[in-house]
């Protein structure tokens, strides 16, 4: 190993040899000599230090099959990375708060043996984790994970997921009033105020807004590619989108995206702090972003944004229905 492999804390037993890092366990010594197991390769040669200690990690677990070992099996698999950004995201997320929580003797819920977990333990996870909802989120990551792992190692034990209980989530019902809209746009900085109307005017999630290129824009309106499963599609100009995506053309930075700053796209950082600003000045009930795309369907009189089933879309209409009676004479 050189000196500069030196320098950089490789991890134990790690060498660079050609254009690969390897590993090789220590066994002990024997008759007063050093035994090495097989050598085992990590990486290329030139992938980052991270990217080696990653792949270390990843070993180390595999012996010792943890729930940490189970996830990140997962997270190195093909069907993985197939997955869009903002869903890999989320799932380290959640994998790092759920590996993350102490138990009673201490130790960290992603040291435990997949042996031990079963539906019982899951179900005491799904009933004492402090939020409920996230709470779901995990198990249903561990349910993907474990079925991944199951197909493509030998010797683990049935999903423990499969038969629990999940939380009951109770669907949000915040509906957003004309003049608290209003009062939130006034206060907020252009680049989100676009954002938000385009969200209530094309029914969107903040994610499809914020990817909205200038190209998106034709002279019949905007093109959204929508993601969670829902179809594409092409909200015709009213002559208030109109107005609002002329105002977004027209903001600062050489972007190619529709909302942007002079920095470029709007990140997710840059997004949290703005909103926690914005919610902090207005003088209503709080709400979330993606509350502006319920308020635009359920003030539509056909309300759609490309759900591919009435149930799925049944979760945004936040106002009554109005029915006109009649009766049999």
């Amino acid at each position: 190993m050189s000196s500069q492999d030196s320098k950089r804390k490789l991890p134990p037993y790690v060498q660079v040899s050609g254009k690969s890092y390897w590993y090789r366990e220590f066994l002990g010594r024997k008759d007063g000599r050093i035994q090495w197991g097989s050598r085992v390769r990590l990486c290329p040669s030139d992938a980052p230090l991270s990217a080696v200690w990653s792949a270390y990690e990843l070993l180390e677990a595999a012996e010792k099959r943890t729930l940490t070992w189970l996830l990140n099996t997962y997270f190195a698999s093909r069907a993985f990375n197939e997955l869009k950004p903002k869903t890999q995201a989320d799932y380290r997320q959640f994998a790092k708060s759920m590996c993350g929580v102490v138990l009673r003797d201490g130790s960290r819920f992603g040291s435990t043996h997949i042996d031990t977990l079963n539906q019982r333990v899951i179900q005491l996870y799904l009933d004492n984790y402090p939020a409920r909802v996230a709470a779901n989120r995990h198990i249903a990551l561990l349910k993907l994970a474990w079925n991944h792992t199951q197909c493509r190692f030998d010797g683990l034990n049935a999903n423990p997921t499969i038969g629990v209980r999940l939380n009951r989530e109770v669907p949000r019902t915040r509906y957003i009033s004309d003049d608290e809209l209003d009062h939130a746009l006034s206060l907020a900085p252009p680049w989100l105020n676009a954002s938000m109307q385009i969200a209530y005017h094309c029914r969107a999630r903040r994610s499809e807004v914020h990817a909205l290129l200038r190209s998106s824009v034709d002279e019949a309106g905007v093109m959204l590619r929508r993601g969670k499963g829902s179809r594409d599609e092409i909200t015709l100009f009213t002559p208030r989108l109109r107005m609002v995506v002329d105002e977004a053309m027209s903001l600062k930075g050489g972007s190619d995206y529709l909302i942007r700053t002079k920095g470029g796209g709007i990140g997710n950082a840059q997004f949290k702090s703005a909103w926690a600003r914005l919610m902090a000045k207005v003088q209503c009930e709080k709400f979330t972003y993606h509350d502006l795309k319920a308020k635009g369907l359920s003030d539509m009189i056909n309300p759609t944004a490309g759900h591919r089933s009435p149930k799925m879309l049944d979760v945004y209409i936040r106002k009554p229905m109005k029915v006109t009676p009649t009766y049999d004479s």
